[in-house]
């Protein structure tokens, strides 16, 4: 595919199936969800070292099974819990025919997101709260045009803040950490410009933290 005379591709269609179960407990709820999603036509818009070539480039097919939960163990903790489990593949790749039948890049076939808060009062008009998130993803092809043996990534990614709330004046302070543990993975990969057999790539973002004011009017 040329990029430098690709430049518009027509609508994809997709075709959304899903059926669920719905469960409310005493102290929190469960839900779960079985989809599979058909998209013809679908948008390939690789970046090639030159430029972007937007095609619609066949049929992508994915189906999966989602569950996610929340409980709270107290008035003060709260736990929330969900996981994807993804079967995703080009049913037909007609720009890239040996791709027909394999996985897209960048979709991790096993993905959960854990997350806790407490919180608790400081006193009259003031709360106060604790949050952790904790995101996987499995390891994975980042594109399709990279060989997964020169870009892959698994990502174990970890925020964390604390805050305190006025809620008779309507003010926050915010302290945050992202990427706590500093975890390093590849958000995107291409063929570097004019350096054959070579590869440019980008790092995610390193651990960064910082206080955040807010008022409320």
């Amino acid at each position: 595919v040329d990029a430098r005379t690709v430049r518009s591709a027509k609508p994809e269609e997709a075709t959304n199936i899903e059926f669920g179960l719905k469960k409310t407990l005493d102290n929190g709820f469960v839900n779960i969800a079985l989809f599979e999603q058909e998209i013809d036509g679908f948008q390939s818009n690789l970046f090639t070292g030159t430029g972007f070539a937007l095609i619609n480039a066949g049929k992508q097919v994915h189906t999966g099974v989602e569950v996610d939960s929340a409980y709270a163990v107290n008035d003060n903790l709260t736990l929330t819990a969900s996981a994807t489990y993804l079967d995703p593949e080009y049913e037909t790749y007609n720009a890239v025919p040996d791709l027909t039948g394999q996985a897209p890049a960048g979709v991790s076939e096993i993905s959960a997101n854990l997350g806790a808060v407490y919180a608790y009062e400081m006193g009259a008009d003031k709360e106060a709260y604790f949050r952790v998130e904790y995101m996987y993803e499995d390891e994975v092809q980042v594109v399709d045009n990279v060989a997964s043996s020169i870009a892959s990534r698994e990502v174990n990614l970890m925020n964390a803040s604390y805050g305190i709330e006025n809620t008779k004046y309507g003010w926050e302070i915010r302290a945050w950490v992202r990427n706590l543990t500093d975890d390093e993975f590849l958000i995107s990969a291409f063929p570097t410009t004019a350096a054959e057999g070579s590869f440019t790539g980008y790092v995610s973002a390193p651990r960064t933290y910082g206080i955040a004011l807010r008022q409320n009017f």
